[in-house]
């Protein structure tokens, strides 16, 4: 899902705040859930970190063998990044009372250095937290994160399979995901759910979302097989994205769909894939490797443009709708432009949006320098979109800020719509998430408890049981 579509100012360096003394005022907090008794050996702490306006939620677990023994493991929550209760490294930091806490398998090494002050349900935990070049400072306090309602998310029993598998991609990269397989005997039509830009987790998760998870259950219901995978680097794919060309992302679409192919209880000749945002690029791409094609491809989101031309389009749609006027959204994208072509920046162009600050694995000057991002922001996709001849469904966001109309509905009605089976849509009131929207700004994504819009779901098992003649 989104991701390096969020505007690229973000590769701009952000100040970074000097940790907290403990002897500052610590704001007061009430705990997310009532700080109950918890056994000697584990200890739960609950915080948040500030990007603009929004508080994303943080957590920590902390356990021991037993007391007064120290501190044995810790497990970190970010649940906007899917995040949850993930083991970490946890070292001393200074003296006895401060700890390190890192993430180092995941975008931008989340990193929380904290101190303890207080006694019992007193203390707190005040340190910094990190994630790439982005520093915030963070107070914990006792007490479990509060994960967002996403009602929508499925719950225990559920109707169907669920299979944990592994996928060979491109180069034998180990790619791990999990395949959702309809109750009954089969042979299934099958999907292959490609995520959009940047390091995403099987389930596509962003600010408490987890849009390929909704996805996978909707169709899953609706007598589909559904692949989705952990991106390389991410979760526990092996292989590193940043090192990657669209050649090996694309050649590992082509691995799962083959994947999918020779698995018994899906029919073969009913393979199709669904990209998002990036993957949308990426899924045509491999559609194009794959003999025989694909059965479909459903395009949610996809831009119709290079990567530069849609972070201009992006940045300026997205600084006209926070209210900035012409002088400012200009200087703005000349940043960007000093920011794609790798030039080093100053020191004080630190004065960065809330939406321009979601996404911190971008702060990194390695990802400014990958090969990915250099395919990301040279590769066009309209000669690939004019060759497709697999019948397509392009689906749209009216209020979609990071693939604005002319980046991609209009264009892809020009590229696509004149061939037969195709549907070209865009949905009303929806924004790049295919959620209810107001601006359609990010900054709106973790405030939406709608994980996808139920016109957007139906639209795509409507368009694909016609599709496939179910």
């Amino acid at each position: 899902m989104p991701s390096l579509l969020l505007a690229l100012t973000l590769l701009l360096p952000a100040a970074a705040p000097a940790m907290l003394s403990t002897s500052m005022p610590v704001p007061a907090r009430p705990p997310a859930l009532a700080a109950s008794p918890t056994a000697a050996a584990t200890e739960e702490w609950h915080g948040w970190i500030r990007q603009g306006e929004r508080e994303v939620p943080l957590g920590l677990t902390l356990r021991s063998d037993q007391p007064p023994v120290g501190t044995r493991q810790a497990e970190l929550w970010l649940p906007d990044q899917g995040v949850r209760g993930q083991l970490a490294a946890l070292t001393k930091s200074g003296d006895s009372d401060g700890l390190r806490v890192q993430l180092s398998r995941w975008p931008g090494q989340p990193t929380l250095t904290l101190k303890r002050t207080g006694q019992g349900r007193a203390s707190i935990l005040q340190g910094s937290f990190s994630q790439g070049a982005y520093r915030a400072p963070v107070t914990l306090w006792p007490g479990r994160v509060t994960l967002p309602a996403r009602p929508q998310e499925p719950r225990p029993p559920l109707p169907y399979r669920t299979q944990e598998v592994t996928v060979l991609g491109q180069g034998a990269v180990p790619l791990r995901g999990t395949l959702t397989l309809p109750a009954g005997q089969g042979p299934f039509p099958a999907a292959l759910l490609v995520s959009g830009s940047g390091p995403q987790d099987r389930d596509s998760t962003l600010h408490g979302h987890r849009p390929f998870l909704v996805l996978a259950d909707h169709l899953t219901r609706q007598g589909y097989a559904v692949l989705r995978l952990d991106d390389r680097g991410t979760g526990g794919s092996g292989g590193d994205l940043y090192a990657s060309r669209y050649r090996d992302l694309s050649g590992d679409l082509v691995q799962a769909v083959t994947f999918l192919r020779h698995h018994p209880a899906v029919r073969a000749g009913q393979v199709g894939l669904i990209g998002h945002s990036e993957g949308s690029s990426l899924a045509v791409m491999a559609a194009q490797q794959l003999q025989p094609a694909p059965a479909y491809l459903v395009l949610l989101t996809g831009p119709a443009v290079t990567g530069a031309e849609l972070l201009d389009q992006q940045l300026r749609a997205q600084l006209n709708a926070s209210g900035l006027n012409l002088t400012q959204i200009e200087a703005r994208a000349a940043l960007q432009r000093q920011a794609l072509a790798g030039q080093a920046l100053r020191p004080d162009h630190t004065d960065l949006s809330g939406s321009e600050v979601e996404q911190a694995w971008l702060h990194s000057r390695p990802f400014v320098q990958s090969p990915y991002l250099r395919d990301f922001v040279t590769y066009d996709p309209r000669p690939a979109l004019r060759r497709n001849q697999v019948p397509t469904l392009a689906l749209f966001g009216e209020r979609d800020l990071q693939v604005p109309r002319a980046a991609g509905y209009l264009l892809m009605q020009k590229l696509l719509e004149t061939q037969p089976g195709n549907l070209i849509r865009e949905l009303p009131g929806l924004n790049h998430l295919l959620q209810p929207a107001r601006s359609g700004l990010p900054s709106e994504y973790a405030q939406q408890s709608v994980t996808l819009d139920p016109a957007a779901l139906h639209q795509i098992s409507g368009w694909l049981n016609t599709a496939l003649k179910r």
